[in-house]
C-alpha cells in the first residue's frame, strides 16, 4: 500500500547500498519502461551501508541521512556524530579520527567538514 511504513532488512537500493530499518512505500516512474513501481524509501531510523564502504545509522528523511545520527568513514575509519541535513552534517557535532595520529573534534560543522 502507498505511504505505509515497514521495516525492511538487507534491501538493496538502486545505488547498490544495503539498508535495515523503517521505509515508506512511494509510486514511482520508472525513467526506462515509463511504467509505475513501488519503491521502499528509507524513512525514520534505519542504518545504510553504501557500496564505498561508508556507514550511516540514524534518522532517514526521503532515502537521505536527515536527523540526528552517526556516520563512519571507511578510508579512515573517522565516526562523524551529531544532526544531518540532506545527507551531510550540519551544526553541532563531534568527529574523532582513531589511530596514532587520531584526534576528536567537537564543534560546529557544514557539509561533514
Amino acid at each position: 500500500m502507498i505511504g505505509t511504513r515497514q521495516i525492511v532488512t538487507k534491501h538493496v537500493l538502486p545505488d547498490g547500498a544495503r539498508y535495515t530499518g523503517e521505509v515508506v512505500i512511494r509510486e514511482r516512474q520508472n525513467r526506462i519502461t515509463a511504467v509505475k513501481e513501488d519503491v521502499s524509501v528509507p524513512q525514520g531510523k534505519g542504518k545504510i551501508l553504501w557500496p564505498n564502504g561508508d556507514k550511516y545509522k540514524g534518522q532517514f528523511q526521503e532515502g537521505i541521512p536527515f536527523g540526528e545520527g552517526m556516520k563512519t568513514f571507511s578510508e579512515d575509519l573517522s565516526v562523524l556524530q551529531g544532526t544531518f541535513i540532506n545527507g551531510y552534517a550540519q551544526g553541532e557535532g563531534k568527529l574523532t579520527k582513531p589511530g596514532d595520529t587520531g584526534f576528536t573534534y567537537e564543534g560546529s560543522f557544514f557539509g561533514d567538514k
